[in-house]
Order: structure tokens, then sequence, then C-alpha cells
């Protein structure tokens, strides 16, 4: 069972960098084309990644719950 959740928390991990790499290049190409500032690429960015960690941390806190 703790193999499985630990390959459960890796794959959240894996998903949650994959999903800041792909985030961080999409707000560059609005800045590069001027659709947005750099200022409100910073804050839309750290917004999602603000996101992403909490949702992170609720399915870490589920399969917690789930184990035990």
């Amino acid at each position: 069972m703790r193999g499985l959740i630990k390959k459960c928390r890796l794959s959240g991990l894996g998903a949650v960098s994959l999903t800041r790499a792909k985030a961080r290049k999409a707000i560059n190409e609005l800045i590069k084309k001027k659709i947005i500032s750099n200022g409100d690429g910073i804050s839309i960015l750290k917004k999602a990644l603000k996101e992403a960690d909490s949702e992170r941390k609720r399915i870490k806190d589920i399969l917690i719950k789930e184990v035990n």
C-alpha cells in the first residue's frame, strides 16, 4: 500500500512540475506577444502555482486519510 501511495505522490509531483513548466511557457508567450504585461504575467503565474500547490496538498491529505 505504501508503494502505491508513493507512486501516486510522485505522479502528482510530476504533474505539478509539468503544469508549472507549461504555465510559464504560456505566460511567456503572452508577454512576448504583448497581450499581458510582465507584471501581470508574474501575478498570474504566482496565483496559478499557489492554486496548484493547494491542490497538491488537498490530494495528499485525501491519500493519507484513505490509507489510515
